[in-house]
């Protein structure tokens, strides 16, 4: 043989048209790939499912713990209101007392007054 009769093969391939047309895909490589598209659809579905459950869930918790904040504030805020009531009742019940405390001085001095002037008269009516 000549030089070119071991590649003849391969140079009857070049010139043949079909050999530069895609080849169509066996019957099963298309199922396998239907089945990973399948797959991967179905891991996103899951994924996507999951995603929105744990958006759910932290919109929840965050509702929770606004509820939670606004619970607190709120008796805190009964609490000072209670604590601001008491205070005022306390302060009120004290002028009384020193009110009362300074009328029993003030009598206790007129009738000394009474007395020192020997105005038994009056003195016995303050009593």
């Amino acid at each position: 043989g000549y030089p070119g009769e071991a590649n003849e093969h391969l140079y009857s391939h070049l010139l043949h048209r079909d050999s530069y047309f895609r080849q169509e895909r066996i019957a099963g490589d298309k199922e396998m790939t239907e089945t990973k598209i399948n797959e991967k659809f179905q891991t996103h579905l899951a994924a996507n499912h999951k995603s929105k459950k744990n958006t759910r869930h932290q919109e929840f918790l965050a509702l929770l713990m606004a509820h939670q904040r606004g619970f607190v504030n709120h008796h805190r805020m009964n609490q000072l209101e209670q604590k601001k009531l008491a205070r005022e009742c306390r302060n009120q019940i004290d002028f009384l007392e020193r009110r009362e405390i300074q009328a029993k001085e003030k009598a206790d001095k007129e009738r000394m007054r009474l007395l020192k002037a020997n105005d038994i008269d009056a003195y016995m009516a303050m009593l």
